[in-house]
């Protein structure tokens, strides 16, 4: 009959096999009855494809919680991965589907592992010990409770799961694709919103710039159109000139070549006449 400090669960891969619970402040001889401390640490799967800094520690993550000492072994695991939250590794764990060993017939063993699990016993000499099936895990909880204050601490390291025949990825490596995947794209709209801007601001100051020249070349247009020659004796006839100078002489009025793009003007003199008997004009 349990009591009220107890429940019965379901087996999370094998429904059909109930789980006894004892609850803290339950039917323990240790701790007040709380049972067993235990001290967890779980190092998730080190992914060698993933870059890290240099001489970047192991992510890991601690818990704290009690356990019962007639806890069978499964119990056991399933308490220590359900308190850091890691339940989803029972499926392809060795230990846990097969917690006698693995048959003899190799071929109808699942030889994927998802995890390790070693344990120390506090104040002995018991230290990082493998548990690895059922017989392990009896000669544990027998060495436990012989101390005064029973304290375990049990270290649960993940393993790379092999694909499977059809190629599947793991839910780690398919985790770490999709964080890849949204990297790459965060990067990539980063890069294009950047040279967008660039081009903006280069398109903006281009249109300012062609604004002055326009300016520019209007006004040039105009002082063109007003300097036409209509001399049909003049060399310059139907060109820009204008006569200026006590002779009279003519001016051609040219664009410039000069690296400015807005068309700069100009008075080219006449080959008969002296440079220095030319009075210097300006627009």
């Amino acid at each position: 009959m349990m009591s009220d400090n107890e429940e019965m669960q379901n087996d999370p891969i094998f429904g059909d096999s109930p789980i006894l619970t004892i609850m803290p402040g339950g039917a323990s001889q240790h701790n007040n009855g709380k049972g067993i401390h235990l001290k967890l640490t779980f190092y998730p799967f080190n992914n060698p494809a993933v870059s890290q800094c240099k001489n970047a520690r192991h992510m890991q993550i601690n818990a704290i919680t009690q356990v019962h000492e007639d806890y069978s072994l499964r119990e056991f695991i399933i308490k220590c991965l359900d308190t850091v939250e890691e339940c989803d590794l029972l499926e392809f764990s060795s230990i846990y589907c097969y917690p006698d060993g693995l048959p003899h017939n190799k071929d109808e063993a699942e030889v994927k592992n998802s995890f390790d699990m070693t344990y120390s016993i506090q104040g002995t000499s018991d230290h990082n010990i493998w548990l690895c099936n059922t017989d392990n895990y009896e000669v544990m909880m027998t060495d436990v409770c012989l101390c005064k204050a029973p304290s375990l601490w049990v270290t649960i390291t993940e393993l790379e799961v092999a694909h499977d025949n059809a190629g599947s990825m793991t839910m780690l490596e398919m985790e770490m694709v999709t964080k890849r995947w949204l990297t790459n794209l965060m990067e990539r709209n980063r890069s294009s919103s950047q040279t967008r801007r660039r081009r903006s601001s280069h398109e903006g100051m281009k249109s300012v710039t062609s604004v002055e020249e326009e300016e520019q070349n209007n006004i040039i247009i105009s002082l063109q159109e007003g300097h036409v020659c209509e001399d049909c004796a003049c060399a310059n006839y139907g060109k820009y000139c204008v006569a200026i100078g006590p002779d009279g002489a003519k001016w051609q009025l040219q664009q410039s070549t000069r690296q400015s793009t807005a068309p700069m003007l100009h008075y080219l003199m006449p080959q008969t006449t002296s440079l220095a008997s030319t009075p210097a004009l300006s627009l």
